[in-house]
């Protein structure tokens, strides 16, 4: 019968070079994970915004919104995920040109929805009455048009150029009837 061991011994010094090594390409490791999180994120972000871009002018053609921005408001803050739509506070009946809020104005993770013409008649436009018109509301045929900015924030923590991304996306129609 041999003594000779099967396995051969570790040397003193393996457990420390494990650490190491393991120091070394843990942080590298992380960054390609949550920079593939963030792009993943990005894709969607700009996926979701441009729908409900479209979705919310859509909304207003038709003939019962020609009075009220409630149902845009409403069907535009019901993203899914983790996108926060909120009406933009310039998106008000007194306003006289097509002049959302400035995109850097706009809090991170946080999109304002801008409607032109709006109906709206004070701020904050999705509670109560504020959505309601006073007047006609829009005639038939106008042409309706919505912006959503969105303010994109990356988890990774990056320099701010590269960290914070604003997002557009420009939708319109006419309205029916």
């Amino acid at each position: 019968m041999s003594t000779r061991r099967r396995y051969p011994r570790r040397r003193a010094g393996s457990a420390a070079q494990t650490l190491v090594e393991t120091a070394l390409v843990l942080p590298i490791f992380l960054v390609i994970i949550f920079g593939a999180l963030d792009a993943g994120r990005l894709v969607y972000t700009i996926s979701i915004v441009r729908a409900n871009a479209a979705a919310t002018a859509r909304q207003l053609e038709l003939f019962p919104n020609r009075t009220s921005d409630c149902s845009s408001w409403t069907l535009g803050k019901l993203s899914p995920g983790l996108l926060k739509l909120v009406p933009d506070p310039a998106a008000l009946a007194s306003q006289g040109s097509f002049a959302p809020t400035a995109a850097a104005s706009v809090p991170s993770n946080t999109g304002y929805i801008y409607v032109y013409p709006a109906v709206s008649t004070a701020t904050p436009q999705d509670s109560g009455t504020n959505c309601q018109a006073t007047l006609t509301g829009r005639p038939k045929g106008t042409r309706v048009q919505v912006r959503i900015t969105y303010h994109f924030s990356a988890w990774l923590p990056l320099p701010t150029p590269l960290s914070t991304v604003y997002l557009s996306a420009d939708a319109s129609g006419q309205s029916e009837y």
